[in-house]
C-alpha cells in the first residue's frame, strides 16, 4: 500500500509544470526517512515531541524531529500531497531561498507554541508526530498571501469566508480522527498568523532602529551616511597639500604709498607751488 500511495504522489509530481525544488527536496527527505529511519530513531517514542520528553528531559531535537516523521503510509501521503498543492503555490511566489527559510521558521515556530500551550494546559505528556501543524501555518500564509481572506469558501456545502476555514477545518479533523493533535493544527496556524503579523511590523520596527545623522566639522563630513562619507573633504579654496596640483605662490603684500601732501613741510610745498607758476608763465 504505501508503494501504491508513493506512485501516486509521484504522478502528481510528474503533472507539474514547474518542479519547485524546496518542496520536493522536504517531501523527498521526509519519504526518505519514513522508508528508512536511522537506527536510533525508528520508533515513534523516540522521535514525537511532548512537553515532557523536550523540557524536562532535554531532548531538544524533537523539535525539528517530530514534524519530519510520520505514523504511517497514510499519514506521510496525505501530509505530502498538502504539502505539494501549498509548496508550489508559495514557492513560485516567493522563491526558494525564502520558502526554505519560512517553512524551517514555521516549522520550530509551530512546535514551540505547541510546548507552551502543552505547558499552560498542563499536557506534559501527550507526544505528537507529523508535518500536520506545519501545513495549517502554510494554509494560513495561502490564505492572506495568495488569496483574498474575505472571498467565500465552500466546506463540504457550508459557505463561509476563507479566513475561517483554517478553524473550521481543525475542528472537523478533530472530530473526524480524535487521535489526531488538534493543538498541534492550532499550534500551526498560530504561528501562521504570527509569522503574517511580524510581516507587517517590521516596517514599523525599522523606523526604530536609531541611524546615525550626519554631523559636519568645517565642509567635510562625520557619522555621515555610508555614500557620503568617502568623498573627498573641501576647505574653501585653498590648494591641497597633496596630489599633482601645484601650491598656490604667495599674493604679493601691497607696497607703500608715497607720503600724502599731509605730511610735507611748509617750505617744500611752498617751493612746488612757485616751480608750478613758473611753468605755467613760459
Amino acid at each position: 500500500m504505501a508503494m501504491l500511495l508513493l506512485m501516486r504522489l509521484m504522478q502528481q509530481v510528474n503533472e507539474l509544470p514547474v518542479k519547485p525544488p524546496v518542496t520536493l527536496g522536504l517531501m523527498g527527505l521526509q519519504g526518505w526517512l519514513f522508508m528508512n529511519p536511522p537506527p536510533f530513531l525508528d520508533r515513534v517514542s523516540d522521535v514525537c515531541m511532548s512537553a515532557f520528553s523536550v523540557i524536562q528531559m532535554g531532548e531538544l531535537y524533537r523539535i525539528i524531529a517530530a514534524s519530519l516523521f510520520h505514523l504511517d503510509a497514510y499519514h506521510l501521503y496525505y501530509n505530502m500531497s498538502s504539502f505539494l498543492v501549498k509548496g508550489v503555490a508559495l514557492e513560485q511566489r516567493l522563491g526558494s531561498p525564502l520558502m526554505l527559510a519560512m517553512t524551517l521558521g514555521l516549522l520550530v515556530a509551530t512546535n514551540i507554541i505547541h510546548l507552551a500551550l502543552s505547558v499552560a494546559l498542563d499536557d506534559w505528556m501527550t507526544c505528537s508526530l507529523g508535518f500536520s501543524g506545519v501545513l495549517f501555518a502554510l494554509k494560513v500564509i495561502v490564505t492572506y498571501d495568495l488569496q483574498d481572506p474575505n472571498q467565500d469558501a465552500y466546506f463540504y456545502g457550508i459557505r463561509l469566508p476563507s479566513k475561517h476555514l483554517v478553524w473550521v477545518e481543525i475542528a472537523f479533523i478533530q472530530m473526524v480522527m480524535p487521535q489526531a493533535s488538534m493543538l498541534g493544527h492550532a499550534s500551526g496556524a498560530l504561528a501562521g498568523f504570527g509569522f503574517l503579523a511580524l510581516r507587517r511590523l517590521a516596517p514599523a520596527l525599522l523606523r526604530w532602529v536609531p541611524r546615525e545623522a550626519p554631523r559636519t566639522y568645517g565642509s567635510g563630513f562625520w557619522g555621515a551616511p555610508r555614500q557620503q562619507r568617502h568623498q573627498e573633504p573641501t576647505y574653501g579654496n585653498a590648494a591641497p597639500p597633496y596630489g599633482n596640483a601645484a601650491p598656490e605662490p604667495p599674493r604679493a603684500r601691497p607696497q607703500p604709498t608715497a607720503p600724502s601732501g599731509a605730511s610735507l613741510s611748509a617750505d617744500e610745498l611752498r617751493r612746488r607751488r612757485v616751480d608750478r607758476y613758473a611753468q605755467s608763465a613760459r
